[in-house]
């Protein structure tokens, strides 16, 4: 930049030459002074104006030589030039000055020249004064002064004034890219900060579901994804519902998904216009296990949340995002908000955190529950775990018993079958291949049913 910079200034320099030396062309004096005639006073007179002008045209060409001096320097030096910063700021400071004296000394230039030619008697007042030398092409008018060659000092001026104009939208516009340079800084500091912030959020895009479009940018999406104005409200209430999963369970959480999950789950509650909660209608259908007849259908899982609408439930299913939850239940307006991962990507998991929540509803109403690892450790879980583990096993698994003789078969070592311990618990095979998979028996032989839960909308 500091390169482009000094050849501009180089460049509206050789222009000011050119014109100059136009200037000077035109002027040159070819009158001959034995030619005057009778009126020796008046022709010294003359000639003295004449000398003047001369004069002046030779203090321009020496300008013009100390003009072509600097120019000369400049390239020189613009051969050399740094691309350290500190060094460009300190030659654009040098340039600035140059151009101000440059400037300052072509207006004293056309000072002196008009001083000179109205100290001459060629002001263009008297007739005496506008005759002309013999073979001097000079004219002079009322409004406007010429010489030689048709170039009038109205001319000059105008030039002179162009070239001042040029010159200060220069230093102008070096003044701007100098405030640009200084506040540089102030926007790198800006663009990481918004940088890293971007990092920390981008993985909750998938969430947005193309629906916060309207930001300026895609952080300003996120904010209206979250409901909030600030990137430090979304940090702080993520460690804020990070702190109650934690006070929950004892695995590690990535505090800004889980918040994300939850915030889906809630925009998709809004929409659902439920009934009021009616909790005998939803124990009504558990009761009537019209639900085993689909333990296995994928779509039929997938619309349980029409089911659950009619019961005043909002049943929502989210697709999972690194280290967060199985399942949600959360209480809004009286109402139940049970939220579903397809974390695993395994159906009977999803049935299984389904009938966990379900017992939360009945059995701990206004309980804010996050569910980590559900099928954690007895050691590990608390009174309300087990009692809702309980009734998730008595629906799916009739009791404990099978998830019991799986563990304890692997520990002794025992053959096992889905197909005979189905038949010795009277459940499902693919119940059994589920506890089969989290007891890491023989994994590629057990039977699993792919879930995902790709956005709603899409």
């Amino acid at each position: 930049m500091a390169k482009e910079i000094t050849e501009i200034v180089l460049m509206k320099a050789r222009d000011l030459i050119e014109r100059i030396k136009r200037f000077t062309r035109g002027t040159k004096y070819t009158g001959v002074a034995g030619a005057i005639g009778d009126s020796p006073g008046k022709t010294r007179g003359r000639v003295g104006g004449v000398e003047d002008r001369k004069s002046a045209i030779s203090g321009t060409a020496r300008g013009i030589r100390k003009y072509q001096q600097f120019i000369d320097d400049a390239d020189k030096k613009l051969s050399d030039i740094s691309r350290d910063i500190a060094a460009t700021d300190i030659r654009i400071r040098e340039l600035k000055a140059v151009i101000k004296q440059k400037e300052e000394e072509q207006n004293e230039r056309i000072r002196k020249l008009m001083e000179r030619r109205r100290a001459s008697g060629y002001s263009g007042t008297t007739g005496e004064s506008n005759r002309r030398l013999p073979g001097e092409d000079c004219r002079v008018s009322e409004d406007t002064e010429e010489i030689g060659g048709g170039v009038s000092t109205e001319d000059i001026r105008s030039g002179l004034t162009n070239t001042t104009d040029e010159v200060r939208k220069l230093i102008y516009d070096l003044g701007t890219k100098e405030r640009i340079a200084e506040e540089k800084p102030r926007y790198m500091a800006n663009y990481n900060q918004a940088k890293k912030t971007y990092t920390k959020l981008k993985k909750v895009l998938p969430l947005l579901r193309g629906e916060f479009t309207e930001g300026y940018d895609i952080l300003d999406d996120i904010l209206d994804f979250f409901g909030v104005d600030s990137e430090t409200e979304i940090f702080e209430t993520s460690e804020k519902q990070a702190a109650l999963f934690r006070s929950q369970n004892k695995i590690e959480v990535d505090s800004i998904n889980l918040h994300a999950w939850l915030r889906r789950g809630e925009l998709d509650f809004n929409i659902l216009n439920l009934p009021d909660y009616n909790e005998s209608e939803l124990i009504k259908w558990i009761e009537s296990r019209e639900w085993m007849a689909h333990i296995e259908d994928v779509e039929y899982f997938k619309s349980l949340p029409s089911i659950f609408s009619s019961f005043g439930v909002g049943l929502v299913f989210v697709p999972s995002l690194p280290k967060t939850v199985y399942g949600a239940i959360r209480w809004i307006e009286n109402k139940p908000l049970i939220q579903i991962s397809d974390r695993g990507h395994d159906l009977i998991s999803c049935w299984f955190t389904l009938f966990h929540e379900l017992g939360h509803a009945i059995k701990h109403k206004n309980v804010e529950i996050y569910e980590g690892e559900i099928n954690e450790s007895k050691a590990k879980q608390n009174k309300r775990e087990k009692e809702d583990n309980k009734f998730a096993n008595e629906y799916l698994f009739n009791g404990d018993n099978l998830r019991k003789a799986v563990f304890d078969r692997k520990r002794a070592g025992l053959p096992m079958t889905a197909k005979l311990l189905a038949e010795e618990f009277n459940v499902l095979p693919i119940f059994v291949s589920y506890w089969l998979l989290k007891a890491q028996y023989a994994p590629a032989f057990q039977r699993r049913i792919q879930s995902d839960f790709v956005s709603q909308d899409q």
